[in-house]
């Protein structure tokens, strides 16, 4: 069991034979068939040796036979799962004859349609019949650099062929968008849609809807730009590019977060089968390569003439603060000086004052000490005087007394010598130098005499 073989005898007589059993070939032909099974959810697509096609439903069994096969080939049913799961078949008709009739163009002759078009949906295992087949979507991939395409890359990397169709579903599609507005700022937008599909019917009408759609989201956002004016100035200065939030591009912000600004995409979409989702949600919003470039190229420009101004500043401000500390100095110095001459000033005037107190003080003590000394020549002139008037009192006479050589040595050494007043009187002192003239006579003749006698 197992094995089947198709046999051709000696007259050319085909016969196919299943096994088990025993067979006795006599200048026969003998091939072995290839067995085909398919199970439950599978089918086996047979093309007869005549054209005709053969759809068998699983589970079954079959062998290829070259007698009468050219095809044969196990195939999976699709699997639809959900109500919005579906195929589209395509039914292929009988040709019927019909006589060869010469006709021109324009006489009005109809051709029949060679195939019509039927939607499957789930949920349910599908078998093809015979006649059917399935249509292939060999739709492009949606880009995410929407700049190559606007630059003229319009060619876009397939997506792969498909056959079932997911109706309902969300599909998300993020893509970079440039945008140039009215005053020549080149821009990107980072952007987020969703779509979905909801008409096969509609889907049908063209080979590639995503084509139309990324056509349609450039015709919106290049709409968009040119109703927009961007303070790109500002966005220099606060150097925030990235900033979705910057207050000069809210405006530009919120146009694109509006699905009813994208009115060439939204009615692209819907007459392909299509629904754009009502929320679209901006990721980003920055400039171009280029712009990027000659923004920083100005920004690089502005931050050098910036840090030549913040240099220039600084150096004035340390020659400000230089100036200001040495007039600072100046001021401490000129303070200084003004309270050391103060100072000074008052030292001079407690030394002038303690002088004139020690002068004040000197005086009164050398006014005591005349005082004292005139008290004490008075007493020693009273005393000579008394002295003086005590021998007149006991008749000596004092003329005689002064005129003699004992005398006169006695009042002149021991009387008024105790007199500082009366001592270097004139008179006195011309009494004295008699009497030392005299003396000094006296003791030469001695002399000489003693020089005689010798």
């Amino acid at each position: 069991d197992g094995e089947a073989a198709a046999v051709w005898n000696r007259n050319g007589v085909h016969t196919q034979v299943i096994g088990p059993q025993r067979l006795w070939l006599w200048f026969s032909t003998i091939r072995f068939l290839n067995r085909f099974t398919a199970e439950a959810d599978e089918y086996i697509y047979i093309r007869h040796r005549d054209g005709r096609e053969e759809v068998v439903r699983g589970p079954v069994s079959m062998y290829m036979n070259p007698a009468w096969h050219d095809e044969m080939e196990v195939r999976r049913a699709h699997h639809l799962a959900t109500p919005n799961d579906c195929v589209v078949i395509g039914i292929h008709h009988q040709k019927q004859q019909q006589e060869q009739e010469k006709w021109t163009k324009g006489d009005g002759v109809k051709q029949q349609k060679e195939c019509d078009w039927r939607i499957v949906t789930g949920p349910r295992f599908f078998f093809p019949e015979a006649n059917e087949f399935y249509h292939e979507f060999n739709w492009s991939q949606l880009p995410e650099d929407l700049q190559t395409f606007r630059n003229g890359g319009r060619t876009m990397p397939s997506n792969g062929r498909r056959q079932v169709l997911h109706l309902n579903s969300q599909n998300f599609w993020k893509c970079s968008v440039p945008i140039r507005t009215v005053d020549g700022v080149a821009l990107t937008a980072t952007l987020t849609l969703t779509y979905s599909l909801v008409s096969v019917e509609k889907c049908l009408l063209i080979d590639d809807p995503m084509l139309v759609l990324v056509s349609g989201l450039l015709a919106d956002t290049q709409e968009i730009g040119s109703n927009t004016v961007s303070s790109s100035q500002n966005d220099d200065n606060n150097n925030n590019d990235d900033d979705i939030n910057n207050g000069s591009t809210k405006e530009l912000i919120a146009k694109l977060r509006l699905a009813s600004s994208f009115r060439a995409l939204c009615e692209a979409a819907s007459t392909y089968g299509f629904r754009i989702g009502d929320k679209i949600q901006v990721l980003g919003l920055q400039h171009t390569a280029e712009a990027q470039k000659m923004m920083e190229r100005s920004q690089l420009e502005a931050s050098s003439i910036s840090n030549a101004i913040r240099k220039k500043t600084k150096q004035r401000e340390l020659t400000q603060l230089a100036f200001e500390e040495k007039q600072r100095a100046m001021e401490q110095d000129a303070e200084l000086k003004r309270k050391r001459a103060l100072m000074d000033a008052a030292i001079d005037q407690e030394c002038n004052e303690l002088q004139l107190a020690g002068l004040e003080r000197e005086l009164v003590l050398q006014k005591k000490r005349l005082a004292l000394e005139q008290l004490t020549i008075q007493q020693s002139d009273q005393s000579v005087l008394e002295f003086l008037k005590g021998l007149q009192h006991l008749g000596v006479d004092i003329s005689a007394l002064m005129t003699s050589v004992g005398g006169m040595e006695l009042i002149t050494h021991k009387v008024l010598k105790r007199s500082d007043t009366l001592e270097p009187f004139p008179a006195i002192q011309k009494i004295q130098l008699n009497e030392g003239n005299r003396m000094t006579e006296a003791k030469r003749r001695m002399a000489s005499e003693q020089k005689q006698d010798e």
